[in-house]
């Protein structure tokens, strides 16, 4: 089955950019827009930009009709506010369609220079009832990503409750369970006496005695360390659904290689059938929008 056999689309398919060079190659393929990593304040990511380097970028996409959105996903201490400040002085000269922060301070920062309404606040599990898009409309910023484990029900419920505000998705890719500030797998190296970095590497998975067979990605940058859910999430059937009503369905890329990300977005985009996309990537499943996310001890995923 095609997606844009079944529903009128509306809304954006928003991926991460590592480069550049494949801003033409995804306006090729139909996305709507991309996510532009900040450096200093970007995690779990293959790529960041400098602040410097934005205004090109930003220039191409506005050339292709693409939207653009800044990521600043990180968590921020009080050592950081002092850069942040200065960053977001700085891309308040710039244009752009809205900032994805993880941490709410990034929305008081940006409210000083007049980005609140930019923000779409994007905290992972936080955003989990009806209130939260009317509360945060209040406070004047652009909309939300509801949270990525509850279900799919609830997804709807609230997106239908909140019909005047922005709502988002982060429905395909690999989703993040665990974060650490520690450098986890700095300190393992460490521990074995092997002077090898395992920085930045896509490769690396862990496996519980109590969950033997499951293998979860970990990914370690100079934030901290991330573990990830063993099955990527897909939102095919869901998107039949959703696609009237989310805002923004934001794709992630990490551990994807980029055939497969192709091939995702162009499932996605109705380009291909998604079916053949499942069938040759069965990594994936439906998360938790059938299934409630509390487990008994020793249960799998």
């Amino acid at each position: 089955m095609y997606l844009s056999e079944t529903a009128v689309i509306s809304m954006q398919v928003i991926t991460h950019l590592y480069d550049p060079k494949e801003i033409q190659h995804f306006k090729e393929l139909g996305v709507h827009g991309v996510l532009l990593p900040v450096s200093s304040f970007s995690t779990a990511v293959q790529k960041s930009f400098q602040v410097m380097e934005l205004s090109s970028i930003l220039d191409i996409l506005r050339e292709q009709e693409m939207h653009s959105y800044l990521l600043l996903n990180t968590v921020i201490y009080e050592h950081d506010l002092s850069l942040l400040e200065e960053t977001l002085r700085q891309l308040k000269e710039y244009s752009f369609d809205g900032i994805v922060c993880f941490d709410y301070t990034v929305a008081i920062v940006a409210k000083k220079y007049n980005l609140i309404h930019k923000i779409i606040y994007q905290p992972g599990t936080q955003n989990t009832n009806l209130f939260d898009p009317h509360y945060f409309y209040e406070q004047g910023i652009k909309g939300i990503t509801v949270s990525r484990e509850i279900p799919f029900e609830d997804i709807m419920a609230i997106i239908l409750h909140a019909p005047d505000f922005e709502i988002s998705l982060q429905g395909h890719g690999y989703l993040e369970m665990f974060y650490s500030a520690r450098e986890l797998l700095t300190l393992y190296q460490e521990y074995k006496h092997q002077p090898i970095s395992l920085k930045q590497q896509t490769s690396l998975s862990i496996e519980e005695e109590i969950r033997p067979g499951l293998h979860y990605p970990i990914y370690e940058d100079e934030h901290g360390t991330h573990i990830f859910r063993p099955k990527a999430l897909q939102s095919f059937q869901e998107l039949i659904v959703l696609r009237p009503y989310l805002n923004q369905f934001f794709v992630s890329r990490l551990f994807l290689s980029d055939e497969e990300h192709t091939h995702a977005l162009e499932a996605i985009l109705g380009r291909t059938p998604y079916q053949s996309f499942l069938d040759q990537y069965p990594h994936y499943d439906s998360g938790f929008y059938y299934k409630k996310t509390s487990q008994l001890k020793g249960g799998s995923e």
